[in-house]
């Protein structure tokens, strides 16, 4: 009861905006290395940039499962487009980093929120701050210390994908973890 009181809540607080299109060729850009490997959608390939398979805080696949992940390796959290909402399906994901956070208190945590290309580069790095934001308020309302965790923004500047298709783009519109 309380899980889905705080569902609706968190999707209630969580809204997104409008978008415009960008004109730049993201071939141009240098891709950044991301924290954890790409997750399949829709099971249709995509084109993903080559990145060091790290978890949460550079912890392994193996250190977060015994640490109480049960999707262990697996630390981002992905949005619809043009949107910061967060789906029901990373409540599980949400509960448990607050439970390591809770028993880590040394730790801290940064969120870092990621843009597809489409929009002009303000409002990509503005999208991507309100994505870390709604994770960090979604960890507050669950319980971790809101003042152990930094919400910043890489815009569309560390995609994963660098296909220019709804797959490449899915892959790109998240919040990624990393403890510190």
């Amino acid at each position: 009861m309380k899980t889905a009181a705080l569902s609706l809540l968190m999707l209630g607080l969580l809204a997104g905006c409008a978008s415009v299109s960008l004109d730049d060729d993201p071939a141009n850009k240098k891709p950044a290395s991301a924290p954890v490997s790409s997750v399949d959608v829709g099971g249709a390939k995509s084109t993903v940039v080559d990145q060091p398979v790290s978890g949460i805080a550079g912890l392994t696949a193996e250190e977060l499962k015994l640490a109480g992940y049960s999707m262990a390796g697996e630390t981002s959290i992905f949005f619809e487009f043009d949107s910061m909402a967060i789906g029901n399906q990373y409540q599980v994901l949400l509960e448990q980093t607050t439970k390591f956070m809770k028993a880590n208190a040394q730790r801290g945590l940064r969120v870092e929120g990621n843009t597809d290309e489409r929009g002009t580069a303000e409002y990509n790095l503005a999208l991507g701050q309100r994505r870390a934001e709604a994770v960090r308020q979604a960890l507050g309302l669950l319980g971790a210390d809101g003042k152990r965790i930094e919400a910043v923004s890489n815009g569309e500047e560390k995609p994963r994908s660098t296909d220019r298709s709804e797959t490449g783009y899915s892959q790109n519109r998240r919040a990624d973890l990393f403890l510190k």
